[in-house]
């Protein structure tokens, strides 16, 4: 197909849509094209809640500049709708929606409007919640029955935990509501649970001339919803194609075209794997003949930010992608510092390759021009302590520009040094933001490039506070930061970790040259993510110069202060004493720190810990097992204000109680 050609028929698509001609399925599913959904924005009760700021039209035009084809609107109706009969949605409501998708209508967008998180009828599918859904696609199919045939209507979002049963009950309701008002409309539908291919393929097909099937497809699981694990193995992409062959093969039977309206790949993904999961989707896609949108939503899934109006590389993925495009991507190190791309070419129908590369810090911009039957390009130009990212681009038949998706590679520096230039005497503390200097993959890893609190460091990890305490925040699975320290005597340790954490169930670990297993703690609530409280453990550590791992197990996640260690001093194991006794703190007052004496008779589990004048937990200095013995805790209470706070020894039936004195 030619230029002129190529453009005669887009322009006569336009024009048609602009008539309002009627659109068939088939017709309706090929003019989605490549699709965005704009996601957390019309689904909170108020606009803008969910991080993401109202819809302007100017979004719109970035839509349509980057080349999509189609806008996914989802929109939540629940809270603007009156919950008895006739259940009127807020006309304030409707009126805002309807200006949101005259601005894609406008610009000869596809729009696709839903009902989001609905979860009222979900959860409970009764006469009268039926009524009132019923009579929400009323009010929109009549407000809107008017508009060009460029808008179509979604019965329903992953309608889980609806039967199955009752989604094909639902979809075939819904369809007749809307035929009242708007009878050749375009009606997408899909399946019950969270709308995947095997739902998809299992529900009823809607007795209707004008529908659509839709499926989604975060796959594989817990990859793309979650983050860990990779992408871009053999059976992940047989996988990916066994999907596409399902749906082809489904809506071939069923005379039904498929869109695939929801997929995405959370940041957190390795990198390349993310970047190559993308490009399979793009790419299969155009084999099967099936138009996609992806889920963008400002957040996890974020890929375009809609006050800056800018892009990253996921877009070009998705409107660059095509049956040609290179594919099969591989990075790998040649030499001490070079870089080795290879790739699979899947036409030859291009005259030459660009090569493309950025850093962390750059855009993607040229550095070779190589020959069309090239698979491999080796970068001479690389250092140490850099990331280099690549891609492919070509022009096919000297009109169609294809890309390739991108890949990365770090060649980690050698170069490491304690934050402060020496490393951090043991006893003492460990400041969290103080890890050492060298560079993501050496002295830290973070999910990605960008500090996200923006103060302290110039580096990838996320650090927030404000001088005088700074801590690390936005902590997540994988991640990791070293630290250099020197023990100054082997022996055991008591090491409280100081954090914030808004909700229970985070976990982390510290390991240490000596420890073969990583010593794990859990994290608790303390009332939100500036509300710091301890969490104590005691390890043995060997003395002398090494590096401590702090490494993220599982989120939620929380803040990270300090850690500090205090040795635990055994004062006498030989002579046991007779009862458990929790004496006197020295120095009393004190600042910052204080010594805390206590007795054990015999082998028994005790927990050591601190609460202020109105009974909040503040910090654990021991929770576990000791043998018969004297011993000592120290509390660092640097971090706390001057008052009154109280020693509670919980050991068996035995509870003791000492007040202590703060005085700064």
């Amino acid at each position: 197909m030619n230029k002129i050609f190529t453009v005669t028929v887009l322009m006569l698509f336009c024009v048609t849509i602009g008539m309002q001609a009627q659109l068939s399925s088939s017709d309706a599913m090929k003019a989605m094209g490549r699709g965005i959904n704009m996601g957390n924005t019309l689904e909170p009760p108020d606009e803008g809640e969910w991080g993401n700021p109202p819809v302007v039209a100017a979004n719109f035009d970035d839509y349509k500049n980057a080349g999509f084809n189609s806008v996914r609107l989802p929109v939540t109706w629940d809270a603007h709708t009156a919950t008895a009969s006739p259940y009127t949605i807020n006309p304030a409501w409707l009126n805002r929606v309807e200006q949101v998708v005259d601005w894609g209508l406008s610009r000869h967008l596809i729009i696709i409007l839903n009902a989001m998180h609905e979860s009222w009828i979900k959860g409970s599918y009764t006469p009268g919640n039926i009524a009132r859904f019923d009579s929400i696609w009323s009010q929109i199919a009549t407000r809107f029955k008017n508009k060009s045939d460029s808008l179509f209507f979604e019965v329903i979002n992953e309608p889980y935990p609806l039967s199955l049963a009752n989604v094909n009950d639902l979809n075939a309701r819904t369809i007749q509501t809307i035929r009242k008002t708007n009878p050749t409309r375009i009606v997408l539908f899909s399946g019950n649970n969270y709308s995947n291919s095997d739902e998809l393929v299992a529900a009823a097909v809607p007795a209707d001339s004008f529908i659509i099937g839709y499926y989604h497809s975060y796959d594989p699981y817990p990859f793309g919803l979650v983050g860990p694990g990779t992408y871009g193995s053999t059976a992940d992409i047989s996988a990916t194609i066994q999907k596409f062959n399902q749906v082809t093969t489904w809506g071939a039977q069923n005379n039904v075209p498929v869109v695939l309206s929801e997929f995405g790949y959370m940041y957190k993904c390795e990198y390349n794997s993310r970047m190559c999961a993308y490009g399979t989707i793009a790419q299969q896609a155009q084999l099967h003949n099936i138009s996609y949108l992806a889920w963008e939503d400002g957040g996890d899934f974020k890929f375009y930010n809609r006050t800056q109006h800018t892009w990253s590389e996921i877009k070009d993925i998705l409107i660059h992608t095509y049956k040609e495009s290179p594919n099969k991507m591989s990075v790998s190190a040649y030499g001490d510092t070079s870089i080795k791309i290879q790739w699979n070419n899947n036409t030859a129908e291009n005259d030459s390759f660009i090569v493309e590369r950025r850093t962390d810090t750059t855009a993607f911009a040229f550095l070779a021009k190589i020959l069309p039957t090239a698979s491999e390009f080796i970068d001479t130009t690389t250092s140490r302590g850099n990331g280099y990212y690549y891609r492919l681009r070509a022009n096919l038949k000297d009109s169609i520009e294809i890309q390739s998706y991108p890949i990365m590679m770090r060649i980690l520096p050698t170069y490491r040094a304690p934050f402060s230039g020496t490393p951090v005497s043991i006893p003492g503390v460990v400041e969290c933001e103080n890890y050492d200097i060298g560079g993501e993959g050496l002295t830290y890893h973070d999910v990605d490039l960008v500090n996200q609190g923006g103060v302290y460091r110039n580096d990838g990890v996320d650090i927030g506070g404000t001088p005088g305490h700074y801590y690390v925040e936005y902590t997540d699975v994988g991640e990791w930061l070293e630290y250099t320290i020197d023990v100054q005597q082997a022996g055991a340790y008591s090491v409280a970790v100081s954090y914030a954490a808004p909700t229970a169930g985070g976990t982390f670990s510290l390991k240490f040259p000596n420890t073969s297993i990583p010593k794990s703690f859990s994290t608790a609530a303390t009332g939100g993510s500036t509300s710091f409280t301890t969490i104590s453990k005691t390890i043995t550590l060997n003395a002398g110069v090494q590096v401590m791992r702090l490494t993220i197990g599982s989120t939620p996640s929380f803040n990270l202060d300090k850690v500090a260690f205090s040795p635990v001093t055994l004062v006498n194991s030989q002579n046991a004493p007779l009862h458990f006794q929790l004496s006197n703190n020295y120095p009393d007052p004190f600042n910052p720190s204080t010594t805390i004496p206590f007795s054990v008779p015999a082998k028994t589990f005790m927990t050591l810990k601190i609460y202020d004048v109105i009974g909040r937990e503040v910090a654990t200095l021991f929770s576990g097992e000791l043998e018969a013995g004297e011993y000592t805790r120290q509390w660092n209470a640097a971090g706390f204000p001057s008052g009154v706070y109280f020693c509670r020894l919980e050991a068996g039936a035995y509870v003791g109680v000492k007040k202590l004195v703060l005085l700064k």
